[in-house]
């Protein structure tokens, strides 16, 4: 199979597109066909070895995938051809996203519905699972209050200006460029400030 590789850490530049022997999946372990990987911040962390995880070199990274069951444990309940997302734990070269790849534990692998985009579904899971705990584990965000994200176009931001709305509060956000503020509006920003030609603390809750 495919896939990027590390081999010494440093910059993206640092990965090389390789040929990676083929092994049969640990046992327990979800083998999935790879059809989209998400980019997250702590990808780069984790090549430029600087992130709290480090695995052994070599490693393939990537934590978040979306593609097709190629097999899975009898006991996994998943079936092979199953649409499926997974979080990985980057243990090696079969268990990092960013190759054509990858195994999961059945735990961290859940459906996708026939009408996602797998590009949409690999990066699902991480940013709304932030955004969620965020706003109601710790903020414990209730209908009616005012909520100001930052960011509003990036993943987190962008996620939560939607687990906001889906609470019933009122999102102002602000983004960096009027490009960002269209994409703020669209998600269901309820007002939205470029804050590089606007002040947002007057708007903001205090």
């Amino acid at each position: 199979m495919k896939a990027w590789v590390v081999r010494e850490l440093g910059g993206p530049d640092t990965m090389r597109f390789e040929d990676v022997d083929g092994v049969a999946p640990a046992e327990g372990m979800v083998r999935i066909s790879v059809r989209a990987s998400a980019i997250n911040y702590f990808d780069a962390l984790m090549v430029a070895g600087k992130y709290q995880t480090k695995p052994d070199l070599p490693f393939v990274p990537g934590a978040e995938v979306s593609g097709v069951i190629e097999h899975a444990p009898r006991d996994s309940g998943f079936n092979s051809g199953d649409r499926v997302s997974a979080l990985l734990d980057n243990g090696g070269l079969t268990r990092g996203g960013y190759a054509e790849i990858a195994d999961a534990n059945p735990a961290t692998v859940q459906r996708i519905a026939d009408d996602m985009p797998f590009d949409d579904a690999a990066a699902f899971t991480l940013i709304y699972q932030t955004a969620w705990f965020g706003l109601h584990r710790r903020a414990n965000l209730l209908s009616g209050e005012t909520l100001l994200v930052h960011a509003g176009a990036g993943g987190v931001g962008s996620a939560a200006i939607q687990v906001g709305k889906a609470a019933r509060a009122m999102v102002i956000a602000t983004a960096g460029s009027d490009e960002k503020t269209a994409v703020c509006r669209r998600l269901g920003a309820d007002h939205v400030i470029n804050y590089k030609t606007q002040d947002f603390a007057p708007e903001a809750p205090t």
